[in-house]
């Protein structure tokens, strides 16, 4: 028998909605999850230096995201353009 695929969070599931629902080129604007986190980011974040990614997982956990919610917040910030590295830091775009 097969093992059990492994579960995936709901907010996992919305990303993939609204990648598909944007894939015609036009605008692709962020889930509520990642704008909460943003605004998280925003006041977290030192515009000169940026932040670690562990730091900024630890402030999204201080907030009420779980580690893995946490994670794909950064992870859809920065595929669309709203988070960006630069060497280890993380950076809101302007």
């Amino acid at each position: 028998m097969g093992s059990l695929p492994e579960p995936v969070s709901l907010l996992h599931c919305r990303h993939n909605v609204d990648s598909i629902r944007y894939m015609d080129g036009g605008s692709t604007p962020i889930p509520p999850f990642a704008e909460e986190a943003l605004a998280v980011l925003q006041d977290t974040i030192d515009d000169s230096s940026g932040i670690e990614e562990q730091s900024a997982l630890k402030a999204l956990e201080a907030e009420g995201f779980s580690t893995a919610d946490a994670r794909e917040a950064l992870e859809v910030l920065e595929m669309r353009g709203y988070l960006y590295r630069v060497e280890n830091q993380l950076r809101i775009t302007d």
